[in-house]
This record gives structure tokens, C-alpha cells and sequence, in this order.
């Protein structure tokens, strides 16, 4: 065990030859019920390092690596970096079932060999369709994925090891993986963080968020926020629950807010850098929304019961919207007097402004003063242009009228897809299931749960 990993294969050059290595958790692990015969559903998630390559995975050897049977019996998921005959390529994530030659597998395009690529990976079984999915997402991109049927009561006994297993044959490297005791992330102490954050002092606050209120909401944001594994997301790393309160706690974010950054006097963020921000967040949700669906439920959702995806996209959309114009949402602006319809549904003073101009034929008029005049900016008006509408249109006060995230990423991307025409929300677009929103509702700027800059380890 270093640095919280376990070395599966030794760390050593001279005698790394023909190393293996398992790790396993310590006790059994009931897979199904003998007397019911009910297959138990499970997941995991993990990380691997850069370089990764051997054969047999120190499970198989050359009498049974083909038809393993009694003890050796076993279901993997393998990774591939080496080219054996039998292999379907050299470079693939493979379902192996008692045998060493994949079930199933998917080729991946990027090596799985690399110095700098960190791959994520994540397995589940679904006792109700019988599939075994693995999905393998390298530096955050979008995820390879391979899935097969497998009958775990007719392939494996009711009682199971779980783990991890490496070898390096002829080759040399070393194999990592992120492990957990227990399930999910570690619990702090209250005086850890408080020693920690200096007493949470104001100097060391980094900005604003929020999480459900109660303790099974705490729970739940734990158990499903600790398995996002995206470039764009703070990884959640552990909670704290004195008397003190329910406390969450991040990967430090060394470069503070986005708001700091935004709002910085002292350097302003270029036009390009701003829009690599826009499209990042949207990576991010398209992420949740799209590409992790098997795990992630908005924290909204435990509390409502009701799918709240139009409300990321609003939020979004707010976002967007702050980036490009360099504006608060709830600051005042000089404009002509609201309308009756505007002040029930539009809030927020920067939604306002930002449809009078879009009314006018003037919408790239929002742009941050401070970027006028860059000539940077006039080679990427379609930019500027499909951004604004995208953040009038992801915060349109009816939930159903908003674009999906796939939707939006399109109109980003693409100079060649076709911008939807909007119309100035109004009583009409009001109803049961709509949402009015506030500033407070939308961006936190009442939140009273506030995040801080660490010290020490």
C-alpha cells in the first residue's frame, strides 16, 4: 500500500520479471443466495495508472486459461495492453468468463499503455438482465464501453473473492489501483477541519454551494456524488457529521471560483478562455446527464422525486450568461421599465437585459465591456452569438421548452447547426409545472453553505 494505492506487481526494475500480484478483500462476499437462488446486483468503480501491460492477469496459467474450472472458476474484466494469439487486438477492455479469450470486448482507440493517462473504470452487474457492463473512460473523455450476458449462479459459487490482479510476464511495469476502505469515501473528524480550514476562516473561504438538507439527503449526495470521476467535476473526497453540522469535503481547488475569475480586476479572461469554460461545464453535465446515467440522480431528486435535469440546464444557462457578459445575475441594470410579465417571471435583471437586446437584434451587446474592441473576439461573433442565445434559451421559465444538453452542445459546437428562434417568455409560458426562478434559487448568492481552502496534508 503507498500513497493510498496498492502496487499489485513489483516496484522494482531489476526483479519486476514475471511478477503477480492480487489483491483481495478480506472476507468472502455472498454473490447469491443459496437457498433462493437470487443473484445479488453490484457495482465498482476505480482507478488505473499510466503503463499497464503482462498476460494471464495472475489468474489463468497455461493449463486453464481457456476452461477454468472448481476454484479457478472466474468472472473479469480485463484490460489489455499486450498482443497474444489469442487476443482479439492488442489494446481492449474485455468481459472474460473462465477463460482468458473475452466473451466480449471493445477496441479503444487511445493506447492503454501511456505516461500520462489516467483511466477510470467502472463495472455493474444487473441481477435483472443478467449484464455485466464495463465502461473505461481515460483522461475524462467520453466512455469505451462493452457489456455480455453472464449467468454469475451457473458460472461462479454463492460465495465469491473480489479484487484486483496483475502480472507482468516478460515485461516490466507496475499496477496501481485506487482503493477504499469501505464503501465510498472517508469520514474526517469535525477537528481535522477545523485545524484544517484554521476555523473555517474568512480568508480561506473559496466560495458558495449547496447540498440537500437532512441526513438522507447528506447520504445520498455522498454515495452518488463520490462516484463521478469527470475533468470538470470536484471529486468529493469525504463528509463529517458532528453535532457541529453535516459537512462535505472536496479536492482543493487551488485556482479558487469560477466568480473569482470572472470578476478579476487584476487579469480578465479572454474571450477563448471563457468559451473553453462554457463548453467544459457542459462536458460536464452532458456527463451526468448522459454518460453516467446508470449512477447519478440529481441531489434535487431525492428531495421532489421528480427528474430536475431542466433545472441543470437552467442553471447552465445562468452560468453561460454570467460568463459572457461579465455580469452578476442580480445586479441592476439601466433598462426601459420592465413589463408586468417580465417581473413574474424573469427575476433575475440580467435575463432581462439580455432579452431586450436579443428583442433588438443586438444580443452580442452583452458581451463583457471590458472584451470590446478585442479583435480576438471579432473572428468568434458566431461564438458570442450562439452563446447568448443558448443561456436565453436553457432558462426559459418552462422546463419543457429547454433544450436537452445534447441539444445545446450541438448549437456550441457547431457553427453549421441551425440557432432555435426564441420568443420573449410571457404569461402563457407560466403552468404548474414550471419553474420561477430567483437568484437565490438558481446561483446560490443566499446560500449559507460555504466552502474553504484547506491547510496541511
Amino acid at each position: 500500500m503507498v500513497s493510498g494505492a496498492i502496487e499489485l506487481t513489483k516496484n522494482e526494475l531489476k526483479a519486476n520479471f514475471f511478477s503477480v500480484g492480487r489483491a483481495s478483500y478480506a472476507r468472502p462476499v455472498p454473490l447469491w443466495n443459496n437457498a433462493t437462488g437470487e443473484v445479488a446486483s453490484f457495482s465498482s468503480n476505480f482507478t488505473l495508472p499510466p503503463n499497464s501491460v503482462g498476460e494471464n492477469l495472475a489468474l489463468f496459467n497455461d493449463s486453464n486459461r481457456f476452461n477454468a474450472a472448481g476454484d479457478d472458476r472466474t468472472v473479469a474484466v480485463e484490460f489489455d495492453a499486450y498482443p497474444n494469439s489469442w487476443d482479439h487486438s492488442d489494446n481492449h477492455v474485455g468481459i472474460d468468463v473462465n477463460s482468458i479469450d473475452s466473451r466480449a470486448y471493445t477496441n479503444v482507440t487511445k493506447r492503454l499503455v501511456s505516461d500520462d493517462a489516467v483511466m477510470t473504470a467502472e463495472i455493474s452487474y444487473d441481477n435483472r438482465t443478467g449484464v455485466l457492463i464495463a465502461r473505461l473512460r481515460i483522461d475524462g473523455d467520453k466512455p469505451y464501453m462493452v457489456n455480455a450476458s453472464v449467468d454469475m449462479k451457473a458460472n461462479l459459487p454463492h460465495e465469491v473473492a473480489i479484487g484486483f490482479a496483475a502480472s507482468t510476464g516478460i515485461c516490466s511495469e507496475l499496477h496501481q489501483a485506487e482503493f477504499e476502505r469501505g464503501v465510498g469515501p472517508r469520514r474526517y473528524r469535525y477537528r481535522e477541519l477545523v485545524a484544517a480550514t484554521k476555523d473555517f476562516a474568512e480568508e480561506g473561504k473559496l466560495g458558495r454551494g449547496g447540498f440537500g438538507n437532512g441526513r438522507k439527503e447528506f447520504e445520498s449526495e455522498v454515495k452518488i456524488i463520490s462516484r463521478l470521476r469527470h475533468r470538470n467535476l470536484v471529486r468529493l473526497l469525504g463528509w463529517s457529521d458532528s453535532r457541529k453540522g453535516l459537512l462535505l469535503v472536496y479536492e482543493l481547488v487551488p485556482e479558487g471560483s469560477l466568480d473569482r475569475h470572472i470578476y478579476n480586476t487584476d487579469r480578465l479572461l479572454t474571450w477563448s478562455e471563457r468559451y473553453r469554460i462554457i463548453l467544459g461545464l457542459g462536458s460536464a453535465v452532458r456527463y451526468l446527464h448522459t454518460e453516467w446515467d446508470q449512477w447519478y440522480i440529481d441531489p434535487e431528486f431525492v428531495r421532489t422525486r421528480r427528474p430536475i435535469t431542466e433545472s441543470d440546464v437552467y442553471n447552465f444557462g445562468i452560468v453561460v450568461l454570467e460568463v459572457v457578459s461579465g455580469r452578476r445575475p442580480d445586479t441592476e441594470m439601466e433598462m426601459e421599465q420592465p413589463t408586468a410579465a417580465d417581473k413574474v417571471y424573469m427575476a433575475l435583471p440580467l435575463l432581462k437585459w439580455i432579452w431586450n437586446l436579443y428583442e433588438k437584434g443586438a444580443i452580442v451587446e452583452a458581451v463583457d465591456e471590458r472584451l470590446k474592441g478585442d479583435k480576438q473576439l471579432d473572428d468568434c461573433k458566431w461564438q458570442l452569438h450562439r452563446a447568448l442565445v443558448v443561456g436565453l434559451w436553457c432558462t426559459h421559465p418552462r422546463p419543457g421548452v429547454r433544450p436537452s444538453v445534447v441539444q445545446l452542445m450541438n448549437v456550441l459546437q457547431s457553427e453549421d447547426v441551425t440557432l432555435p428562434t426564441l420568443s420573449r417568455p410571457g404569461p402563457s409560458d407560466i403552468s404548474p409545472g414550471s419553474h420561477a426562478y430567483n437568484a437565490s434559487s438558481s446561483v446560490n448568492v443566499c446560500s449559507d453553505d460555504v466552502s474553504w481552502a484547506t491547510t496541511g496534508r
